[in-house]
């Protein structure tokens, strides 16, 4: 994607100065990129794309293989801090959390509850909005990918607006987003569809 203006970050913290090698999670096929930036909000995403004139990758925890960490020359958005639990409705078992949380942290805080991710990674230091933006499948068989448990997306788009997105209004952004990987906009808050919890144990014979 790519955003419209002059390049000006000063409302966010330049992690690295312009040629930085951005890796994945392997260490492998570093991308040189020309600026890191770590928004901590909504608003600073949004300001990054505006000022930025370029093309735009984003990033989590780095575990996609397949290039899009981040692009030669362009911005990379490391959104690892925005990880914030922001509402969460145990009766009605919905939370919204900021696209970097990795999903251990959100269970963690959803355990002492009884409640659970509804869809589970295999791996749980992915990030939330890392899984959405590949509608990873889940481990568990019969729930479907990612897709089934996401209620709403918040996204930036490429002119910097912010759109709340859903099955219902801006359908068709939230059908392109979930599994788009940052095509048509930055994931930056995810709703999802909560569990019950249930112990399970590992039993090898």
């Amino acid at each position: 994607m790519a955003g419209a203006g002059l390049l000006s970050l000063a409302p966010l913290h330049a992690l690295a100065a312009p040629g930085i090698a951005i890796p994945n999670i392997t260490g492998l096929y570093p991308v040189e990129v020309a600026r890191v930036a770590a928004p901590g909000t909504t608003q600073e995403v949004a300001q990054a794309v505006r000022d930025w004139p370029g093309k735009i990758a984003v990033g989590g925890g780095r575990y996609s293989m397949g290039g899009q960490v981040a692009i030669t020359g362009g911005l990379h958005l490391d959104m690892r801090g925005m990880n914030r639990l922001i509402r969460l409705d145990a009766r009605a078992r919905v939370a919204r959390v900021q696209a970097g949380m990795r999903w251990r942290d959100l269970q963690d805080a959803l355990d002492p509850l009884g409640l659970a991710v509804h869809t589970m990674q295999s791996y749980a230091n992915f990030t939330v909005g890392g899984a959405v933006s590949v509608n990873a499948h889940g481990r568990y068989v019969g729930n479907g990918p990612m897709v089934n448990s996401v209620r709403a997306l918040q996204l930036v788009l490429a002119d910097g607006s912010v759109v709340e997105a859903t099955r219902s209004r801006h359908a068709d952004l939230f059908r392109a987003a979930v599994g788009g990987y940052g095509a048509v906009g930055v994931i930056t808050e995810v709703e999802l569809d909560l569990a019950q919890n249930t112990r399970i144990e590992r039993s090898v014979e």
